[in-house]
């Protein structure tokens, strides 16, 4: 089992897709993964089981097309987002709106 905590964080887009194709191919392998990490962008786009915590209680669970949603974003995060679908594949793309809720 690999437990990762942020494993992409402070890497520039190269060296992410490095470390993530590395994850990925441990995972093809039979080594199970448990990734925690805070680019939803980057966790959205596996066809895994997304699990999404606040405060250590279960907000959502399954993959990203179906939890990752803007309600979602205002619950636990308290922000806006505009969430599209990938061009080329069908794992959503999240942009902040950059406009924090009270």
């Amino acid at each position: 089992m690999l437990l990762l905590d942020e494993p992409t964080s402070a890497l520039d887009l190269a060296h992410q897709q490095q470390v993530l194709a590395a994850v990925r191919e441990l995972s093809h392998a039979g080594c199970a993964v448990v990734l925690a990490i805070h680019d939803l962008n980057i966790g959205g786009e596996h066809r895994r089981p997304v699990l999404v915590l606040d405060d250590g209680r279960q907000m959502a669970c399954g993959t990203s097309v179906d939890i990752l949603t803007r309600e979602l974003f205002r619950e636990v995060f308290h922000v806006e987002v505009d969430i599209t679908p990938h061009p080329l594949h069908s794992f959503p793309v999240i942009t902040p709106c950059y406009t924090t809720l009270p």
